[in-house]
């Protein structure tokens, strides 16, 4: 979407589907390949790093913080015109990068959950539980775990039928791959969309 200082925006929305069409199974697809363009940028930045023979670049890295939300865009500016976007999820995001680890990737609960909805795409990562981040502004906690991919060795493509899809599993254990699902205390607004 755009840059701030060192910082990337990215959303999984595309604006390619309506947003009254955007079904669960686009928003999981969305969601999944927000985490594969972390995995990717984390690779970039580290292959930078082994190849350079410059003495600053080999302390290059980067954190990638994912979150899963409402938000409400429009263009903004006078002298520099840009595409941006708002809301409390973009905040969360902000706060799963911040509180992030460098050459790893950290989501919400959100995010998780949403991922959770495609087994196919569940057996390709590994989640372990972060850390609970504290959001003052917003007078709550988002439990956050960090993804790595596990290699899949036939082809990465993701079947969206029926049985893909299965409800979150609970689990009282914050460190396995299921944990008990939060509700979305977001309220629908005709000019918000759900991003990554």
């Amino acid at each position: 979407m755009h840059t701030i200082g060192d910082c990337y925006v990215v959303s999984g929305y595309t604006g390619k589907t309506n947003k009254y069409r955007r079904n669960e199974m686009i928003q999981v697809e969305e969601a999944y390949r927000v985490v594969q363009v972390g995995f990717e940028m984390i690779e970039i930045i580290r292959n930078v790093r082994e190849s350079s023979k410059e003495p600053l670049l080999k302390n290059l890295d980067m954190r990638i913080g994912i979150h899963t939300g409402r938000v409400v865009g429009g263009i903004i500016g006078t002298k520099v015109v840009r595409y941006d976007i708002f809301g409390n999820d973009v905040l969360i995001a902000n706060k799963m990068e911040s509180n992030g680890v460098d050459s790893q990737v950290v989501i919400s609960e959100a995010t998780f959950q949403l991922l959770n909805k495609n087994q196919a795409i569940m057996d390709r990562l590994d989640f372990t539980f972060h850390k609970e981040v504290d959001i003052p502004a917003l007078g709550k906690t988002v439990t956050t775990y960090l993804v790595e991919r596990i290699t899949v060795q036939s082809n990465d493509s993701l079947s969206y039928d029926s049985e893909s899809f299965e409800e979150p599993k609970v689990s009282s254990d914050p460190t396995t791959k299921s944990t008990k699902s939060k509700k979305n205390e977001n309220t629908d607004n005709e000019n918000e969309e759900d991003s990554d």
